[in-house]
């Protein structure tokens, strides 16, 4: 039994279809756990105190509040345990590693059509979640005041950016090649774009929006691949 795509290169048959389905349902997935990850972290600072330490901090120092030398950020979070930081940072990988697969089980669904840039989406997921478990260790040894974790923390933020959009981007065109989000993927393709372009600009929660966006539209697939 197949489900027929109008506007598709061909039709999809179950398997295909539940594939397309899970993609969208881990993008989606991933925006959530990001989402959760980045609520627990606001939470548990504003209860700690330590964002009002941190601004006030900042203010005093004259930088921004990304940019406070380590011994300052582990004077703050001098209460803060190895288990509460693993607690809290446990979301933010598990949101890294499932939008790794989704946009693997996407380029799955096109592989046969455009085999290079689904090994490329699939490559540059993965060096997203890379980036992101980079991310999470380098602001644990900043919370300890090891130098230097907070110039490797600013750049792992930018490579998880810039590399979780590029992923996003060239998966839209191996999923166009089924007929899949035709028209939600050149929304997604062309803010992913522009996201690269400015990635030093952009916060770090770009890839997961763009994520939910086109998760969405794959988690819809039913009998039409024009979304």
């Amino acid at each position: 039994m197949t489900t027929t795509h109008p506007n598709s290169a061909g039709p999809l048959d179950e398997t295909e279809t539940a594939r397309v389905r899970r993609a969208g349902r881990l993008l989606c997935g991933s925006a959530l756990a990001f989402l959760l990850g980045f609520a627990a972290i606001i939470v548990s600072g504003l209860v700690s105190g330590t964002i009002q330490e941190e601004d006030a901090a900042a203010e005093r120092l004259g930088v921004g509040v990304n940019e406070l030398p380590a011994d300052v950020v582990a004077a703050i979070r001098a209460d803060v345990t190895w288990f509460e930081t693993v607690l809290i940072s446990l979301p933010l990988l598990v949101a890294a590693v499932l939008l790794f697969l989704g946009v693997r089980a996407a380029a799955q669904a096109g592989h046969a059509r455009r085999p290079a840039l689904a090994a490329a989406a699939t490559v540059l997921a993965a060096a997203a979640t890379l980036a992101m478990l980079v991310m999470l260790v380098a602001s644990a040894l900043l919370e300890r005041g090891v130098t230097g974790s907070e110039d490797v923390s600013r750049g792992a933020v930018v490579a998880l950016t810039g590399l979780g959009c590029a992923a996003l981007v060239a998966v839209v065109p191996v999923l166009r090649a089924r007929g899949l989000a035709r028209r939600t993927g050149v929304v997604v393709a062309v803010l992913g774009s522009l996201v690269v372009i400015g990635v030093w600009l952009v916060p770090p929660f770009a890839p997961f929006l763009l994520a939910l966006v086109l998760g969405v539209a794959l988690a819809r697939t039913r009998t039409s691949a024009t979304i």
